[in-house]
């Protein structure tokens, strides 16, 4: 693991860690590890550890306000907080022996949706979307203190593709996601993993974690049985490809 200072737009740096695998090949492919909101890229740490043994190049970066990177939550819009995931993006693509053909994103909860905008406009091999949120396209560059009322009746609404940014992303994206629900989410619920899945019907793989809540905190069995499911759901694309 090596530490990394991200240059993100407003001047501010993300504190972010690289994993590189012991013998990287020509071209690797790379993986972005974006974290929920309020949590941190430590949360993380233990499946870039285990794809960068498998030869993937990994990034995890705490965004504004989050871990180690300074910045006021709640004065930060999702405008900004998609910015760092550009940033973070465009810092691992630039890394020596990385393949930005295979590039993928793995996003957890805020993270998710921040990893399916970012498809939209970078190029992304692959992406998988823990628990997904979800928001309103209205409030996108408002301060998170001014969007940061109760989500539960919005999430439940059933919505077609074109309503949101993020479905709209996921509806165009040509890759194969993996959607991974928790079968006990209390954040994120199931009509809104059901408006994903429905988004992108063709290259969308549903797998739920039965009995699990929204966050593994707590709970390393289960953090430990998704990072092998990402793991091998990668594994299986990318030698595909190959």
């Amino acid at each position: 693991m090596k530490s990394v200072s991200i240059a993100a737009d407003a001047g501010s740096t993300l504190s972010g860690n690289l994993f590189l695998p012991k013998i990287p090949k020509d071209k690797s492919s790379a993986v972005l590890l974006l974290h929920g909101w309020e949590s941190a890229q430590d949360r993380l740490f233990s499946l870039a550890e285990r794809l960068a043994e498998l030869g993937y190049i990994c990034l995890t970066v705490d965004l504004r306000g989050h871990g180690e990177t300074p910045g006021n939550r709640g004065e930060l819009s999702r405008k900004d907080f998609l910015n760092d995931a550009f940033a973070a993006y465009d810092f691992l693509a630039t890394q020596t022996h990385v393949d930005v053909a295979q590039i993928s994103v793995v996003g957890s909860s805020f993270g998710a949706y921040l990893a399916a905008l970012l498809t939209a406009q970078r190029a992304i091999a692959w992406l998988v979307m823990r628990v997904p949120a979800d928001y309103e396209d209205e409030t996108f560059e408002l301060p998170r203190a001014q969007d940061d009322g109760d989500k539960a009746v919005w999430r439940t609404t059933p919505r077609s593709w074109e309503s949101t940014a993020a479905l709209r992303a996921v509806h165009a994206f040509e890759g194969q996601i993996l959607l991974v629900e928790a079968g006990r989410d209390e954040v994120v619920p199931k009509q809104t993993i059901i408006n994903y899945k429905s988004a992108a019907p063709k290259n969308i793989e549903h797998h739920v974690m039965e009995g699990a809540p929204h966050s593994f905190t707590g709970s390393p069995h289960l953090k430990e049985t998704f990072n092998t499911l990402v793991v091998e759901w990668l594994e299986r694309r990318v030698i595909g490809r190959h």
